[in-house]
């Protein structure tokens, strides 16, 4: 199926985002199986600092996390690491300030923000990271603060 017609505007893909039917919309548009194949271009692929995080958390020989945690019954957020029964999460920004890219849109800083606070709201402590926190080993510290701390 090609394309239906213009570029979505900006107004129509957030209000139909807030509404939670851009997913339904899109597919209308431009139909399922171009849908699947943009999802697959786009799926989770992790990011320097949250492997170089993983090998800590190894090597610190903590509990292994899940990766790519769905925490949202409704959305489709997910969380870089968590330990659901902790119910702590690891969240590892993939981009350094001045750098193009990642979430320094206002969009989707404000994207990030609604995340982290439904998670909140759904009991979760979540814990933020920049790729330089990561490297110099100070993330894994907190982590392992975090988790010593048990079920918040």
């Amino acid at each position: 199926m090609g394309d239906k017609g213009p570029t979505m505007s900006v107004e129509e893909y957030r209000a139909l985002k807030k509404a939670g039917k851009l997913e339904q919309a899109l597919s209308e548009r431009y139909g399922r199986p171009k849908l699947a194949e943009v999802a697959m271009k786009h799926e989770a692929k992790a990011s320097e600092g949250e492997e170089t995080l993983a090998a800590h958390i190894r090597l610190y020989g903590l509990p292994d996390p899940e990766r790519q945690y769905r925490f949202h019954p409704e959305r489709r957020w997910r969380f870089d690491f968590a330990w659901p029964d902790h119910r702590l999460a690891i969240e590892v920004d993939g981009v350094l300030w001045g750098e193009q890219g990642g979430h320094q849109r206002p969009d989707d800083y404000a994207d990030d923000c609604e995340k982290l606070n439904e998670a909140v709201l759904l009991g979760w402590r979540v814990l933020r990271f920049t790729p330089a926190q990561v490297h110099s080993g100070d993330a894994v510290l907190t982590v392992q603060r975090a988790l010593w701390k048990g079920v918040g």
